[in-house]
C-alpha cells in the first residue's frame, strides 16, 4: 500500500545504474528532483525480474526456453508477461550464439556504488561466469529500447566500473552489459543484442563524477517537499472523491426509491 513514509524512502533507494542516470538532468538540480520525485511516486506497470531470474536460471541450471515461457506466462505483472517473454526469447537465443551456458557458473559479488554515506546504487550483475580463469560478470537489462545518450553511457559505465569492477575478483574482468532493444522489420518487432563491454566508454573523472554526485543529492533534498505537495495534493482528491461517492450512494438510486410511497 502507497504511503508517504515509504514514497520518501525510496528516494533514498536509487535503482540500479541504468536507471538511475535516466533521472538525472546535467546542471538543472530542479529538473532532476522533479524526476526523482517521479521516480519515488510511480508505480511501474511491470519490471523484467521475471525474465532476468529466468536468464540467471538458463546459465546457471541450463533451464530450458518452453519452462523459462511457462514461468513468464504465470509470474509477475500481467502487463509484461509478453515483454518478459520477449526478453527471454531473444536471450536465449543469443546464448545459442554467445554460450553463456556452457561456462563455469559463478556465484555473484553484490557491489555498490555510493552517493552519499548513507545513500548507494545497486550494481549487482544478473550472473558471472569464469571465462579464460577469471570471472566475468554479465548486467543483463531488458528494455525494448536504449534511450541513453554517450554521457549518460558513460556515466553508467563510471558507476559499474567503481561499484562492481573494485571487486579483486572483477578487477581485470572485461565484464558485459547486454540489452535486448525491439527493432521494426517487415516481419513484425524483432529483439536485437547491443553489448557494452567494459572499456567501451570512457569514464568520468573524479570531478565530473563529484558534479553528478552533488546535483543529484541537492536534487534528493529538493524532491522532498515536492513530494509532500503531491501527496497532500493526493490526499486532498481522494477525500473529495470519496465526498462525492457518499453523496451520490445518499441519493434515490431506482425508479422504485424516487416514487415510493411514505410511510
Amino acid at each position: 500500500m502507497l504511503n508517504l513514509d515509504k514514497i520518501l524512502r525510496k528516494v533514498q533507494n536509487p535503482p540500479a545504474p541504468q536507471n538511475w542516470v535516466r533521472l538525472i538532468v546535467p546542471n538543472d538540480v530542479s529538473a532532476t528532483a522533479k524526476k526523482v520525485a517521479n521516480f519515488a511516486f510511480g508505480i511501474p506497470s511491470f519490471n523484467y525480474v521475471v525474465g532476468s531470474t529466468m536468464c540467471h536460471d538458463r546459465v546457471r541450471n541450463h533451464l530450458n526456453l518452453d519452462t523459462a515461457l511457462k514461468a513468464c506466462a504465470k509470474s509477475g505483472s500481467p502487463a509484461g508477461r509478453d515483454q518478459n517473454a520477449n526478453f527471454v526469447r531473444a536471450f536465449f537465443a543469443y546464448d545459442e550464439i554467445r554460450r553463456y551456458s556452457d561456462s563455469r557458473y559463478f556465484e555473484s559479488y553484490s557491489g555498490y556504488f555510493p552517493i552519499s554515506r548513507e545513500v548507494k546504487i545497486p550494481t549487482k550483475p544478473t550472473f558471472t561466469i569464469i571465462e579464460n580463469r577469471k570471472q566475468i560478470p554479465v548486467v543483463l537489462c531488458g528494455w525494448k529500447t536504449v534511450p541513453l545518450d554517450r554521457e549518460q553511457r558513460r556515466i553508467v559505465a563510471s558507476v559499474f566500473d567503481s561499484g562492481l569492477f573494485s571487486f579483486g575478483a572483477y578487477r581485470h574482468s572485461p565484464g558485459e552489459i547486454v540489452f535486448f532493444p525491439e527493432l521494426q522489420t517487415q516481419d513484425g518487432p524483432v529483439r536485437s543484442i547491443e553489448v557494452w563491454n567494459r572499456g567501451d566508454f570512457q569514464l568520468l573523472s573524479t570531478a565530473e563524477m563529484r558534479d553528478i554526485l552533488d546535483l543529484f543529492s541537492l536534487a534528493q533534498e529538493a524532491a522532498v517537499p515536492i513530494i509532500r505537495d503531491k501527496w497532500a495534493d493526493k490526499a486532498r482528491k481522494d477525500s473529495e472523491r470519496s465526498k462525492d461517492f457518499e453523496h451520490d450512494e445518499n441519493q434515490p438510486n431506482s425508479q422504485f426509491e424516487l416514487f415510493a410511497p411514505s410511510e
